[in-house]
């Protein structure tokens, strides 16, 4: 049999060919893998270092940790039965409808609370 899409075949999803492998290896073998080093800088208590450039290491660290969101459409006509969600989940609709219009809005609860110092 030729050609065509076999079941196990090929590379396994999420694996690593053998050059990052060997490029992760020497760099562990040299110390700190540079995202280590950005998290440490990030969770440091020294006084030494600004909070700009902890910012910084959060910014540069962060694809590393966090999955990008995606694009959400939303329907607006979507019909959603209320009577069927418990008091719990009404009261966090409520709160994610005042976050998103906060947000729409370009304010925070910080703002509209009077709390002006960050």
């Amino acid at each position: 049999m030729r050609g065509g899409k076999r079941e196990g075949a090929g590379r396994k999803k999420g694996s690593r060919n053998r050059r990052s492998v060997q490029a992760y290896i020497a760099a562990e073998a040299g110390g700190e893998l540079p995202l280590d080093h950005m998290l440490s800088i990030m969770r440091s208590k020294s006084k030494d270092i600004d909070d700009e450039r902890r910012d910084r290491m959060a910014i540069a660290a962060a694809p590393y940790l966090h999955a990008k969101l995606s694009n959400v459409t939303m329907d607006q006509d979507a019909d959603i039965d209320l009577s069927k969600l418990s008091d719990d989940q009404l009261e966090r609709a409520i709160e994610l409808r005042r976050a998103l219009e906060r947000c729409l809005r370009g304010t925070d609860a910080d703002e509209e609370s009077g709390d002006t110092h960050h």
